[in-house]
């Protein structure tokens, strides 16, 4: 397997068939609590060694007044520049990074962001095999909000891939996958307490000094939010209740309560659907003739478990090609 480094990115080639392995979002961060999508890059190099084609993988942070977001479509310039003059506004700022992949100081800053953004996907988009899969590699944290998946599976409502062949590998994979998932809870419940206490609350901390709903503003506060809607629905009690007087000391007891509750699984769009990459990927597949998966893994399973996380992407490829193939044949059985 050979890696060149392009400005902002690298590209892996194995000279093999297989799926091309597409990594925007990086790990390293600018933030000095959070990184980004942790342990994506170390997922996609296995997969690609063991059955790909081509990676290319981001470098470059994935937000902030720092980063590009290449999952994301770029803002004209003149939003990009209106942008930068707001960003000290968290909803501002968070509205428009869920949308669009970054923001400029001027000309300059925002024709070599762009210019990056589109050699990024022209890799992507010149380097491929005829007819490729993509597969999308993202991660997910191990908060109440994404419970109960450790891999979400997407494909954008079946408008990239066959939804019922990705549903039936999930199923599947689920079977085989149930008893090591359930041996490696206690692990996963040490990892999820000690990441919440030490990283979130230190991010939560940087930016609002204090965890308290009533001065959290932006993203931040929306995924708290988030976090305590998925856990009325985990244990069955009202969210206002729980919402009620909320502390640190009952976020962190209230993610304890909820993974005792949880049987932690793989899932088919439970927190994801690919939405935000829509456009991207949708001109690529249509360029190359091709098709895409996204994935969703668990950030934890990527640090503490990177095989088994690799095999569970594996097999949903192979499982879903394989189903995609017959479904392919007996639609062309009942034409005839």
């Amino acid at each position: 397997m050979r890696a060149y480094y392009k400005e902002g990115f690298m590209i892996l080639k194995t000279g093999m068939p297989g799926p091309v392995f597409i990594a925007p979002h990086s790990t390293m961060t600018v933030s000095p609590v959070l990184r980004g999508d942790v342990g994506t890059e170390t997922l996609t190099k296995v997969l690609t060694a063991k059955t790909g084609s081509l990676a290319v993988i981001s470098l470059v942070p994935r937000a902030g007044r720092y980063g590009i977001d290449l999952f994301r479509e770029p803002a004209t310039m003149k939003e990009a520049l209106e942008m930068f003059k707001t960003a000290n506004s968290y909803d501002k700022r968070g509205a428009f990074e869920k949308k669009y992949a970054f923001y400029a100081q001027d000309q300059d800053e925002y024709l070599e962001k762009i210019g990056v953004h589109n050699q990024f996907w022209m890799a992507a988009e010149t380097l491929c095999p005829p007819n490729p899969l993509y597969a999308i590699m993202h991660s997910q944290a191990l908060r109440i909000k994404n419970f109960p998946s450790v891999l979400d599976v997407c494909t954008n409502s079946g408008r990239w891939y066959s939804e019922s062949a990705v549903r039936e590998a999930v199923a599947k994979i689920n079977d085989k996958y149930a008893a090591r998932l359930k041996k490696i809870k206690p692990v996963l419940k040490r990892y999820a307490l000690y990441w919440a206490d030490t990283h979130l609350r230190r991010s939560i901390g940087y930016r609002f000094r204090r965890f308290d709903l009533r001065t959290m503003q932006g993203s931040i506060k929306t995924e708290v939010m988030k976090d305590i809607m998925n856990a009325s629905a985990i244990l069955k009690e009202d969210a206002k209740s729980l919402e009620k007087d909320f502390t640190w000391e009952k976020y962190m007891a209230l993610l304890e309560r909820c993974i005792d509750a949880t049987d932690f699984a793989v899932t088919y769009q439970n927190n994801f659907t690919g939405r935000m990459g829509e456009g991207r990927i949708s001109r690529l597949i249509a360029k190359n003739a091709g098709s895409a998966v996204m994935f969703e893994t668990s950030a934890f399973m990527n640090e503490m478990y990177t095989k088994t996380s690799s095999r569970m992407v594996e097999d949903i490829l192979k499982r879903a090609s394989s189903k995609k193939k017959w479904a392919t044949f007996e639609n062309a059985g009942e034409k005839k």
